[in-house]
């Protein structure tokens, strides 16, 4: 599934395969991914839960919490916000 966005609210729930998502601003809600799932964002918060694959952010400002993914969280670029993440199981990278 691919998901572009210019502006606004975004809330994703029980996908069953891989996402890409391309927003401008506003906050990103996804619960239950059954793939990798790809984010960049120019501004918002990025909530990520219940990912089946790897998860790539590339962000330039708002806080990113994710949690309960199987395999890797790689972030590409956080340029501010903070950072939580919790119940990863494979590797965990952050760029700048």
């Amino acid at each position: 599934m691919e998901v572009e966005d210019g502006s606004g609210s975004m809330i994703l729930s029980n996908v069953g395969g891989k996402v890409d998502i391309d927003d401008g601003s506003g906050s990103i809600k996804v619960d239950g991914v059954g793939g990798d799932i790809s984010i960049e964002d120019g501004s918002g918060s990025i909530t990520v839960r219940g990912v089946a694959g790897s998860v790539i952010i590339d962000d330039g400002s708002g806080g990113i919490d994710v949690s309960d993914v199987e395999e890797d969280l790689i972030i590409v670029d956080d340029g501010s916000g903070g950072l939580d993440f919790s119940g990863v199981k494979g590797r965990v990278e952050k760029g700048s």
